[in-house]
């Protein structure tokens, strides 16, 4: 979490002091932690799913190491009552857990590696819910891995759209909506979102010929198929 509040607001600088939320926390709830540690008031941990350890021992672990005092550690008697004792929220349903969430409710948005996971049809109405409980001046940050989870390429723009949004590939573990930095980019502008920040990871060249990309990907320019992962900062704007 540390880096993406550095990405977007700058190094050493203090956070806002309200709500934190993740997507995407997957097995892990120690942002709950590390969001307190920071000095938010609490933190939502949004997921398509519950898959996150709830051992309770290694929370308390990832809570000394963030700063927690002992006393507070120690009256924990189960993960539930470690969430609820920082103010921190695990909601499993996805774009529905953000539809329940209030109008501009958050103050800071992040996710490593995420949001090329959620479902291509869902994406735009996703954003968009980001957006809507977003304070004013809140920001988002988000790492996007554009790569295919198995090869570490772009093997994925090999198959058509109506295999790869099937419910066998969808549930596969390795899916990815396969939408380039530029929809992504469109996306969160059409949401409403200022960009503040765009920085772009590439390969030399593209990796995967033109002649083997699925029919709906072969109008992809060179710009787009060189990259591999981006960072993005995006801002609601006041007003």
């Amino acid at each position: 979490m540390r880096a993406h509040l550095d990405q977007a607001y700058g190094t050493g600088r203090a956070p806002p002091t309200g709500l934190c939320l993740e997507i995407g926390p997957g097995d892990s709830l120690y942002t709950a932690c590390s969001a307190h540690a920071a000095g938010f008031s609490g933190s939502i941990l949004v997921d398509a799913g519950a898959w996150a350890d709830r051992d309770l021992e290694g929370f308390r672990a990832a809570a000394r190491v963030a700063g927690i005092a002992p006393d507070q550690i120690a009256r924990w008697g189960s993960i539930d009552t470690a969430l609820a004792d920082l103010n921190s929220r695990y909601l499993t349903t996805g774009i529905d857990a953000m539809r329940s969430l209030a109008d501009n409710s958050v103050d800071f948005i992040f996710s490593q590696a995420v949001l090329e996971h959620i479902r291509r049809h869902e994406y735009d109405a996703f954003i968009a819910e980001t957006r809507r409980v977003l304070k004013p001046g809140g920001r988002s940050s988000h790492r996007v891995d554009l790569q295919d989870h198995l090869a570490h390429d772009l093997n994925n723009l090999r198959f058509g759209h109506k295999l790869w949004e099937s419910d066998f590939f969808t549930s596969s573990g390795f899916y990815t909506n396969r939408l380039s930095y530029k929809d992504h980019v469109r996306a969160f502008e059409a949401a409403g979102y200022r960009i503040n920040e765009l920085n772009l990871d590439r390969f030399t060249k593209p990796t995967v010929r033109r002649a083997k990309l699925a029919r709906e990907f072969r109008d992809r320019s060179d710009d787009e198929l060189t990259v591999m992962a981006f960072d993005i900062v995006a801002e609601k704007p006041l007003g």
